[in-house]
C-alpha cells in the first residue's frame, strides 16, 4: 500500500469505528511542527475496557510502560491502528524489514 500512495504524511486508522476522525488534526500536528516522525492515536475513552479483555489490557499498559522508559514518549494505547507517519519513517520500517 505505501507503495502505491504518494503523499509525505500517511495515516492509517482501522475501520472497527473506535477512533475519531476528527482527531486527525491532533494526530497530524506534532508531525507538520517538525517534533515526530510518527504519532498514534488512543482509541475513544472506555472503549478499549469495555471490549477488550483483562490480559490484553495489562499487556498495553506493559508495552506502553516500557516504549515510554525508553523513548521517553507518551503512549497510552500502543496497540492502536489510528497512527499517522512521516513517508521517510515509513520507508525506514520497511526497508529492515518490519511491516507497518
Amino acid at each position: 500500500m505505501f507503495e502505491q500512495v504518494d503523499a509525505d504524511i500517511l495515516v492509517m486508522v482501522d475501520g472497527d469505528d473506535t477512533y475519531e476522525a476528527a482527531a486527525v488534526g491532533a494526530l497530524l500536528e506534532p508531525i507538520l511542527k517538525g517534533d515526530a516522525d510518527m504519532t498514534v492515536a488512543a482509541r475513544q475513552h472506555g472503549y478499549a475496557e469495555k471490549v477488550l479483555s483483562a490480559f490484553h489490557l495489562l499487556g498495553n499498559k506493559l508495552i506502553c510502560g516500557i516504549i515510554n522508559r525508553a523513548f521517553g514518549a507518551k503512549i497510552s494505547d500502543i496497540f492502536s491502528g489510528y497512527r499517522a507517519f512521516t513517508r521517510e519513517a515509513a520507508a525506514q520500517t520497511s526497508n529492515h524489514g518490519g511491516g507497518i
